[in-house]
């Protein structure tokens, strides 16, 4: 005989807990891992549909979108399906143990028609203020000539000098002519005292007296005619020194000029920072980025809380290898993704996920691959088992479509590179937040095109510019990374920046010997110009005065 009694409760509760697992626990466990995921990445999660098999162990999670908490328009990842197939026994223990698992159709950065984000204040953004770019590192020839033309109209000493002795030259002819002048007058007062001996009869005694006064007046006029002689050849030696002078400071004012035209050369890890900086600053926010993100989402080791001790005796057992509270052995993805809207494949693999890397003890491995529009390996283990963590990440990508670029400023120096492949290689260690590594890229059979701004000298420097990076058919930039995560510090070297800096040098200095050579040209023009006429007028002068004296001696 049946007992109802006894037997209905049990089959009525029996058939709740199978209502339960069969309606209630895949939305309360889809509920879980929203609120799970939504946590531990900052953004919006969605679980399109969750199944769960307590018989087999496992989940299929449907059509999941992940939103990045950086881009909130964007998603971190989206799949289409997931497996998870978990450890039965340590589900008896409250530890998630996921043996293995795949995920497949997934997605990288694929766009939201909402925002992901769940707290504008969760937003995170890179630390690293970017790379100081340097200003373009060559001086303008425009500028420097007009300095130039400046200081040569202010500081020249040669033509201020020409001037003056302009000065001094005119004040002593003048001094001169006023000499003769009252020579003259004192000839024709001799004159007139002949003449009116001639016309009057005076008192003997006194014409013998008015004899030897003009007497005495011819000697002093003989006199000072000699003097004034000697005086303008003594100035026409004056002048000559003069002259000497002038040639002197003319030829100081060259060498002052070929002086302040001394330009050091083009720094060449200066100008591949000007060139390479804008593109550099992006690849590297962008790696730094994401590293900080995942650090800050990737467990450390935590300090497990001791149990309260009360009293008692203590027992000693053989004591089990204790596991994480969450952990992933093995998972595969699949996927795809686009890059400058061409697309790629890529298959990866995870192994030891854990929320607890201290009581796992392993690190944290992940290996992707991609092929299509971009072939790379990436490399990424995660150590965080000691008291640092220590990072490795390694990227190889030996063959990457690059679209034509330009480098640089069009308003000072652009470069513009030719489509073609190009090659990546990343290294990145951390010890804690020390940063050490290096970046690689390089491209093969490229064509080179400069232009230079006018003020720089323009197709001057540009057509010997030119001829020097038409040499070049491979680039190759090299950055050594050092200091902290949150403040890298970068040393670049590129053989672009080197080659155009010697080419650059060349040039400059070609075309400020030619500044030079116009510039003494000039000095040479504008002495010339005031000496030339002062020269004719002082002959001219000597001339008249010479003229002047000799006619007045014949008057005496």
């Amino acid at each position: 005989m049946i007992r109802w009694k006894y037997l209905a409760p049990r089959l009525v509760l029996l058939g709740l807990v199978c209502l339960f697992y069969g309606f209630a626990l895949d939305p309360l466990l889809r509920r879980a891992m929203v609120a799970a995921g939504q946590t531990a990445v900052g953004a919006r999660v969605e679980i399109g549909d969750l199944d769960s098999s307590l018989l087999h162990a496992d989940i299929h999670l449907d059509h999941v979108a992940i939103a990045d908490p950086r881009h909130p328009m964007e998603n971190l990842v989206e799949f289409d399906r997931a497996t998870l197939d978990f450890d039965a026994k340590a589900l008896l223990h409250r530890k998630f143990v996921i043996e293995e698992g795949s995920i497949d159709g997934l997605r990288i950065g694929s766009a939201r028609e909402t925002s992901g984000m769940l707290d504008p204040k969760d937003a995170s953004e890179s630390n690293w203020p970017g790379l100081e770019l340097p200003e373009f590192p060559l001086p303008s020839i425009d500028d420097i000539t007009a300095s130039l033309q400046k200081k040569l109209e202010e500081e020249l000493q040669s033509v201020k000098l020409a001037k003056q002795l302009g000065r001094q030259w005119s004040e002593q002819y003048e001094q001169f002519v006023q000499r003769v002048e009252a020579l003259h007058q004192r000839i024709a007062g001799l004159r007139r005292l002949a003449e009116n001996r001639q016309t009057t009869q005076v008192d003997p005694l006194r014409a013998l007296q008015t004899v030897r006064q003009a007497t005495d007046e011819v000697t002093q006029i003989q006199a000072e005619i000699g003097r004034l002689h000697h005086d303008i050849r003594q100035l026409a030696g004056r002048i000559e020194q003069d002259k000497q002078a002038v040639a002197d400071a003319k030829q100081h004012d060259i060498e002052r000029i070929r002086d302040s035209l001394q330009l050091k050369d083009v720094d060449a890890g200066t100008l591949s920072e000007y060139l390479l900086g804008e593109e550099l600053n992006d690849r590297i926010a962008m790696l730094t980025e994401w590293v900080q993100w995942g650090r800050k989402h990737v467990p450390q080791k935590v300090e497990q809380p001791k149990p309260a001790r009360g009293r008692g005796i203590v027992v000693r057992f053989d004591r089990p290898e204790q596991q994480p509270d969450f952990l992933i052995r093995s998972l595969r993805m699949s996927g795809e993704g686009r890059f400058r809207e061409r697309p790629f494949q890529f298959l990866g693999t995870a192994r030891d996920i854990t929320s607890q890397p201290d009581l796992l003890g392993r690190p944290t491995l992940l290996a992707i691959k991609t092929t299509g529009a971009v072939e790379m390996a990436v490399h990424i283990y995660l150590d965080h088992t000691g008291e640092v963590a220590r990072d490795r990440i390694a990227i190889e990508c030996p063959r990457m479509e690059q679209p034509e670029r330009r480098l640089g400023d069009a308003n000072h120096m652009a470069v513009t590179v030719s489509p073609g492949k190009a090659g990546l290689w990343v290294l990145l260690d951390l010890h804690g937040d020390e940063l050490s590594g290096q970046l690689v890229v390089q491209q093969r059979d490229v064509e080179l095109v400069s232009t230079l701004n006018s003020r720089y000298g323009g197709e001057r420097l540009g057509a010997g510019l030119q001829e020097v990076i038409g040499r070049i058919d491979y680039l190759e930039a090299r950055v050594e990374l050092s200091g902290t995560l949150k403040r890298p510090r970068i040393q670049l070297q590129c053989n672009l920046g080197e080659q155009l800096a010697a080419g650059l040098t060349a040039a400059l200095h070609h075309e400020i010997e030619s500044q030079r050579e116009a510039l003494a040209a000039q000095i040479e023009q504008r002495v010339a110009g005031e000496l030339a006429p002062l020269e004719q007028w002082a002959a001219a002068k000597q001339q008249e005065l010479t003229e002047r004296l000799q006619l007045g001696s014949q008057e005496i």
